[in-house]
C-alpha cells in the first residue's frame, strides 16, 4: 500500500470514528458488521470512552443487575440491562464450573462495560472472571498472586476501575479482617498493614499477569476501618463505603485515596453514628449517590459533585426499617426500593415537582413478586455504573480481541447438554428476582407522566394489568 493510500485509510477511519462514536449505542454497533476494519474500530477501547463524552446519554430509565443462584456443585450468573428504547434489554448467563470456588463467587465492579467476578475472599492468590454482557464469548479468566508481599488474608476484591492518563485497568483489592462476635463470625475489612492494594491488569508485565502495590498502610496497632465489599466506579474513581461515615475514592490513575465524609449530623447515640450511612453507594443521574441518617427518623440522599461537595436530593420519611437498597430518578420522580425490614420489599414514589415541595407515597408490592416461593434460592446485586460496549476484556489484558458479536437478547446455544440443563435450572431459581425487576423497570417507565396512574394500579397490591 503507498504512502498516500495509508494516509487516505487513515484519515477514512478517523472520520468514521467521529461519526460513529456520536451515534446511539445500538446504532454504532450496527456499523461494526460493515467491514473487518470497522469492527476493530467499533471494539477498541479508546472508540467507547470517546463515545462515552460524545454520544447522546444511556436512555432513561435504565437498569443493571446481576442475579445468581447455587446449583449443585455451581453458581448460576445472569446479567441484566432494561433500557429504555430497546426490546428485550440486555442479558447473559455464566455458570462457574468449579465446584470448590463456586460459592464464593461474586460480583465485584463493572468498568467500560467489562464485569468482573471474584472470589468473595483469598489468601495469596485467586482467579477473576472478566466479561463483557455484550460480546459472545468474551470471558476471560486471570489469575492474581499477592506473592504474601502484604501480610496474611484473607482479601477481597472490592473494585475496578480505568485510569485514562495510563490507560490501565486497575482491580482494588481490600483485606478481609475475621472477628468473632456473640459465638459466630463476622467479616469486615481490616485498615490494618496494608489493607487497600492496587493491582495493574496487562500481560506485559514481567510477570505476564499484573502488578500490585499497596495504596494504604497502617500499623497493626492502628484503628481498623470497616470497608463496604461493593464499590461504584464513576469518571476514574472508585468510591467504597467506609465506617458507615465516610467515603473512599481511590483515584485509578494516581492510586491515591481520598476521604470523603458523610454528609448530614450525626445522632448522639453510638449505635447511631456508628450507622450513619443508610444505604450502599449508589449512582443516580450518573453522580454518586448514598442515603444518610436525616434527623427524627428521616432518611436524606445525597448526590456528590464534580467538586467533591454533597448536594442534598431530598428528605424521605422513614416508615421502613431497612436500609435503602436502590434509588432511581425518572424525570423529578424518584423511585425508591427499601429491603431488610420485612419479607417483601418496600418502594416508595418520591415526587420532587409537587408545589415546589416533595410528596412520598409508598407503593404495594403485589403478592406475585413480594412473595416468591423460592427466594431463598436467589439474590441478586445491582450493577451501579453499567454501560454497555464492546471491550472486549481480552484487549484488557493485553491478548487482542475476539470477533464482535452483540449479544442483544438472551443466551446463545448452550454447548453441551449438561450446560443447557444447568442454565434452565438457574434461569427457574432466578425468575422471581427477573419479574421483581421486571415490575419496578415498568414503574420507571412510566415516570413521572403517569405517576398517579402508577399508584392507583398498585394501591390494591395486586399486579398492573400490563404485567400479567
Amino acid at each position: 500500500m503507498t504512502r498516500k493510500r495509508r494516509n487516505r485509510s487513515r484519515i477514512c477511519g478517523e472520520v468514521f470514528v467521529l461519526v460513529f462514536s456520536r451515534l446511539p449505542a445500538r446504532d454504532a454497533v450496527r456499523c461494526a458488521a460493515l467491514s473487518r476494519h470497522h469492527r476493530r474500530l467499533v471494539g477498541s477501547l479508546d472508540f467507547w470512552l470517546l463515545h462515552r463524552r460524545l454520544a447522546p446519554p444511556v436512555p432513561h430509565p435504565h437498569i443493571a443487575y446481576m442475579a445468581s443462584s447455587n446449583l449443585p456443585g455451581r453458581l448460576f450468573h445472569e446479567f441484566h440491562h432494561l433500557a429504555a428504547g430497546s426490546n428485550n434489554g440486555l442479558r447473559r448467563a455464566l455458570i462457574d464450573r468449579d465446584p470448590a470456588h463456586s460459592c464464593r463467587q461474586r460480583y465485584a465492579g463493572t468498568c467500560n462495560g467489562v464485569v468482573v467476578l471474584a472470589a468473595d475472599r483469598f489468601h495469596s492468590s485467586t482467579t477473576v472472571v472478566l466479561f463483557n454482557p455484550a460480546v459472545a464469548g468474551s470471558e476471560e479468566v486471570l489469575g492474581i498472586n499477592l506473592n504474601n508481599a502484604f501480610g496474611p488474608g484473607p482479601y477481597r476484591v472490592s473494585g475496578f476501575g480505568y485510569g485514562a492518563s495510563t490507560g490501565r485497568h486497575r482491580l482494588l483489592v481490600t483485606r478481609v479482617h475475621e472477628k468473632g462476635r456473640h459465638g459466630g463470625a463476622s467479616r469486615y475489612n481490616d485498615g490494618a498493614a496494608a489493607h487497600m492494594l492496587s493491582y495493574t491488569l496487562g500481560r506485559d508485565f514481567p510477570d505476564g499477569v499484573g502488578r500490585c502495590r499497596a495504596v494504604i498502610s497502617s500499623s497493626k496497632s492502628g484503628p481498623r476501618t470497616k470497608i463496604s465489599g461493593s464499590s461504584v466506579y464513576l469518571d476514574g474513581k472508585v468510591y467504597l463505603l467506609a465506617d458507615h461515615a465516610r467515603v473512599l475514592a481511590f483515584d485509578v490513575d494516581d492510586e491515591t485515596v481520598a476521604a470523603i465524609d458523610l454528609p448530614g449530623e450525626r445522632a448522639p447515640e453510638p449505635e447511631e453514628k456508628e450507622k450513619h450511612a443508610r444505604s450502599k453507594l449508589m449512582e443516580m443521574s450518573g453522580r454518586l449517590c448514598v442515603a444518610t441518617a436525616g434527623g427524627e427518623g428521616n432518611i436524606a440522599l445525597w448526590l456528590l459533585t464534580a467538586d467533591q461537595q454533597w448536594e442534598r436530593r431530598c428528605l424521605i420519611p422513614r416508615y421502613a426499617a431497612g436500609k435503602l437498597a436502590g434509588g432511581w430518578d425518572c424525570g423529578g420522580a424518584l423511585l425508591l426500593l427499601f429491603t431488610g425490614s420485612a419479607k417483601e420489599p418496600d418502594l416508595m414514589l418520591y415526587d420532587t415537582r409537587v408545589n415546589n415541595k416533595a410528596s412520598a407515597e409508598p407503593l404495594h408490592v403485589p403478592r406475585a413478586v413480594a412473595e416468591p416461593e423460592e427466594r431463598e434460592a436467589s439474590r441478586h446485586v445491582f450493577c451501579w455504573g453499567y454501560r454497555p460496549t464492546l471491550v472486549s476484556p481480552g484487549s484488557i489484558l493485553g491478548g487482542g480481541t475476539r470477533p464482535i458479536l452483540w449479544r442483544g437478547g438472551g443466551v446463545a446455544a448452550a454447548l453441551n447438554p449438561v450446560l443447557e440443563r444447568d442454565v434452565r435450572a438457574g434461569r427457574r431459581r432466578t425468575t422471581e428476582t427477573v419479574c421483581f425487576m421486571d415490575m419496578l423497570f415498568h414503574i420507571m417507565q412510566q415516570l413521572p407522566d403517569k405517576a398517579d396512574d402508577v399508584v392507583r394500579e398498585f394501591s390494591l397490591g395486586s399486579l398492573p394489568f400490563s404485567l400479567r
